[in-house]
C-alpha cells in the first residue's frame, strides 16, 4: 500500500480549514489575562515571566503546579523574553498557531487511516471549529496540552510512516519516539500514547513492522512519568476542601466522564470554562448506559469495520478518562480544554461515520443526499456560531467568570475567579462582594478571605486586613501568602518585631518567594541591621533577578553603608530593567556626583527631569558649572 500524497484538491481543503480557523480564533491574540490558572503559573511562575538562558537547568528541575512539564515552561519562557512588555499577546499567538497545526496534523492523519480527503476533510474541519476547543485556544495556560497534543499527534503520523513502505520507514519509529518524549515533557497527559499505538495497529491492519516489543520502551517512558505526575499531585499543597476526598468519587468520575464528554462533542450547549465536580456528575452518570447502548449499536452497524471503529472510540475512552482521573487541577474541576486529545478523536470518528453512511445509504438514495448534506452544513454552521460566541466571552475574565457563575451559581471557585478579576481592575466593592460570596458557599475559602485582607489593606484599613489575615491562617495555618500579607500589614503599623516574625513564617513555608526577603530586607534597614538588610535584599535578587525594585532598594541601603560604587552598580541594573523610573536616575546621578562622576550625574540629572521627576534648576546648574570647569582645567 502507498502513502496516500497531498494533491490539490486535498491542499484547497485543508487551507480552506486553516482560514476558516484562523478567522474564528483571530479575536483571541488581542486578548489579556484570565484569572486563575493564567496568573498562579504564568504571571506567578519566575521561571516563565523572568526567564533567562541560567534558568533552562531549573526549568528541567522543577514541578509546575503539581506537573512535570520543563517543555511547556521554557517554549514560555522564550515567548515571554520575546516580547517582555506585553507577553499575553505572543502566548495567544503561538496558542493559535499550535491548533492550526494539531488540525493539520490530524487532517494529515485521518487522510493516511481513511485514504479519503472528505473523510479528512470533516474530521479536520470539526476539531478546528468546535466550540470545546476553545478553551483549549484561547486560554493562555492551555499552551502545554496544545503543544503535547502536537506532538502525540505528530508521534501517531511518524508510526502510521513506518508501517507503511517508504524509503525513510527506519527512521520513523525514532521520530514517533522523540515526539512522545518532547510530548510528555510538555504535558503528562501524553503518557497515554503507547495505548493509542496499540490502536493505531487494530487502525492500520497487520503489518511485519508491528511489535509489541517495539512498545515497550514507550510503556516505560509512561510509568516513569505516572509516577513523577502521581508525585506531583501529592506534593501539589491542593486544597483538601476542593479535591476529591474518595477514590471511588474518582472511579466514578472517570467512568462517566467519556460519555459526558461525548454528549457535550455532540451538543456542545452547556459549555463553561470548568465543570466543578460533583455538580458536572448528578443524573450525567446515567449517560453510561445510553452510552453503552450506542457503542454496542455502532459495533453493529459498522460489522466490518468494527474493530476500526473500535479502535478509535477506545481512543477518545482513553484520553477523557486519563484526563478526569490524574489531571484535575487544583481545585476538582472537569476543564474542557484537558478533552482536547478526546475532540481530536471524537472528530474522526465523526468523520468515519459520516462517510460511511454516505457510502453505504445516501450516495445510492439520491432523494437523501441532499438533506443530509443540507443538515451536515447547518451543524457545522451552529458549531463555528457556538465557538464565535465562545470566543467573545473569552474576552476578559469578568464575562467569562459571570458567564459560569450563571450556569453553576453554587460554585464558590468561580466567585473567587471573577473577585480577583474586579480586585485587578480596581472595583474593589465588587471584589469584596465576590469573595464574600465564595466565602459563603465554602467557608473555608481561605484564599478568598486573604484577598479580603489585601483589599483592606490597600483601603487603609489595616486592623481589618490583619483580621483577614488571620481568619485565612487559622483555615489554612500552611498557605503563606496570609503570613506575608500581615507582615507587611504589621510593618505598616510599625510592629517591626512582629512583622519579622511573619516573614520568617512564610519564608520557612515557601523558601522561594522573593517578596518575602524583600520585605525582611526592608525590616532590617529600619532596624539600621544594614548589613542584614544587604543579605535578604541579595536573596530576593538571586530569586527574581529581574525585579528593578529589589535593586533600587539596595541600592539606597548601600548609600547608606557609604558603598556608592556598588549603589550605582545596582542603580544602573535597575535602570536597565526600567527605563522610565525617573527616581532611578536621579539617585543613580547623586551616587556618581559622590563618586566624582560629575559629567555622569548630570546627564542622569537631565534624564531624570526629562522623565518629570522634580529636580532642582540649581541641582542642575550648579553640576552644568562644575563640569564646564573641570573641562576648562583639562584644556589649560
Amino acid at each position: 500500500m502507498k502513502i496516500s500524497k497531498f494533491n490539490m484538491i486535498s491542499l484547497v481543503i485543508l487551507a480552506g480549514i486553516i482560514l476558516l480557523g484562523f478567522l474564528l480564533y483571530y479575536p483571541v491574540t488581542a486578548y489579556g489575562w484570565i484569572t486563575g490558572p493564567d496568573l498562579d503559573s504564568i504571571l506567578g511562575n519566575r521561571l516563565i515571566n523572568r526567564f533567562s538562558v541560567n534558568n533552562i537547568f531549573d526549568i528541567f528541575l522543577s514541578m509546575s503546579d503539581g506537573m512535570y512539564r520543563p517543555l511547556t515552561v521554557l517554549s514560555l519562557g522564550l515567548q515571554a523574553s520575546w516580547m517582555p512588555a506585553n507577553p499575553s499577546v505572543i502566548f495567544h499567538w503561538a496558542n493559535l498557531v499550535l491548533h492550526l497545526l494539531c488540525v493539520v496534523m490530524l487532517f494529515r492523519l485521518v487522510q493516511l487511516l481513511g485514504r479519503s480527503n472528505f473523510m479528512a476533510g470533516i474530521a479536520a474541519l470539526i476539531f478546528c471549529i468546535h466550540p470545546l476547543n476553545t478553551e483549549a485556544v484561547a486560554w493562555i495556560s492551555s499552551h502545554g496540552i496544545l503543544l503535547s497534543t502536537f506532538f502525540m499527534l505528530a508521534g501517531l503520523l511518524s508510526y502510521v510512516y513506518y508501517t507503511r513502505p517508504c524509503r525513510a520507514r527506519g527512521y520513523f519509529m525514532q521520530l514517533s519516539y522523540l515526539c512522545f518524549i518532547l510530548a510528555l515533557l510538555a504535558h503528562p497527559i501524553s503518557i497515554i500514547f503507547p495505548l493509542f499505538l496499540i490502536l493505531l495497529d487494530l487502525l492500520t491492519g497487520p503489518s511485519e513492522q508491528k511489535s509489541t516489543r517495539r512498545k515497550i520502551p514507550g510503556f516505560i517512558l509512561s510509568a516513569v512519568f505516572l509516577f513523577i505526575a502521581i508525585a506531583g499531585m501529592s506534593g501539589a499543597g491542593n486544597d483538601p476542601q476542593d479535591i476529591m476526598p474518595a477514590m471511588a468519587g474518582r472511579v466514578m468520575f472517570a467512568i462517566s466522564s467519556p460519555w459526558v464528554a461525548t454528549a457535550a462533542f455532540v451538543a456542545p450547549f452547556f459549555q463553561s470554562p470548568h465543570h466543578p465536580y460533583p455538580m458536572v456528575m448528578g443524573y450525567q452518570y446515567l449517560l453510561v448506559i445510553p452510552g453503552l447502548a450506542i457503542l454496542i449499536a455502532l459495533l453493529i452497524i459498522t460489522r466490518k469495520k468494527s474493530m476500526k471503529v473500535f479502535a478509535a472510540l477506545m481512543f477518545v475512552i482513553i484520553a477523557v478518562t486519563a484526563a478526569a482521573v490524574l489531571f484535575i487541577d487544583d481545585p476538582a474541576y472537569l476543564h474542557e480544554n484537558s478533552l482536547y486529545p478526546a475532540i481530536a478523536g471524537l472528530s474522526a470518528i465523526l468523520s468515519m461515520l459520516v462517510v460511511y453512511l454516505f457510502r453505504k445509504y445516501f450516495l445510492q438514495r439520491k432523494a437523501l443526499l441532499i438533506p443530509v448534506s443540507v443538515i451536515l452544513a447547518l451543524y457545522a454552521a451552529l458549531l463555528t456560531y457556538l465557538a464565535t460566541e465562545r470566543v467573545a466571552l473569552w474576552e476578559d475574565s469578568g464575562k467569562l467568570w459571570t458567564d459560569a457563575i450563571i450556569k453553576y451559581p453554587h460554585d464558590h471557585h468561580a466567585y473567587f475567579l471573577r473577585g480577583d478579576h474586579w480586585a485587578m481592575t480596581g472595583d474593589f466593592e465588587k471584589a469584596k462582594f465576590d469573595y464574600s460570596q465564595a466565602i459563603r458557599l465554602n467557608a473555608s475559602a481561605y484564599k478568598a478571605i486573604n484577598n479580603i485582607g489585601l483589599i483592606y489593606m490597600e483601603e487603609g484599613e489595616l486592623r481589618y486586613a490583619i483580621s483577614e489575615f488571620e481568619r485565612a491562617i487559622g483555615i489554612s495555618p500552611d498557605f503563606y501568602k496570609p503570613y506575608l500579607n500581615r507582615g507587611i500589614a504589621y510593618m505598616r503599623i510599625g510592629m517591626n518585631e512582629k512583622a519579622l516574625e511573619d516573614m520568617d513564617m512564610a519564608a520557612a513555608l515557601n523558601p522561594a518567594e522573593p517578596l518575602v526577603y524583600y520585605n525582611r530586607g526592608l525590616i532590617f534597614e529600619r532596624k539600621t541591621e544594614l548589613n542584614r538588610a544587604v543579605e535578604e535584599l541579595t536573596t530576593a535578587i538571586k530569586l527574581a533577578p529581574s525585579v528593578a525594585l529589589f535593586y533600587k532598594e539596595r541600592g539606597k541601603v548601600y548609600i547608606w553603608m557609604q558603598q556608592h560604587r556598588l549603589a550605582e552598580l545596582d542603580y544602573s541594573k535597575a535602570i536597565e530593567l526600567n527605563p522610565g523610573d525617573a527616581e532611578m536616575w536621579f539617585r543613580r546621578s547623586m551616587a556618581r556626583v559622590t563618586r566624582n562622576n560629575l559629567k555622569g550625574g548630570l546627564q542622569d540629572a537631565i534624564m531624570a527631569r526629562q522623565l518629570g521627576y522634580p529636580v532642582e534648576e540649581e541641582y542642575i546648574k550648579g553640576l552644568t558649572v562644575q563640569v564646564l570647569e573641570a573641562d576648562s582645567v583639562k584644556l589649560e
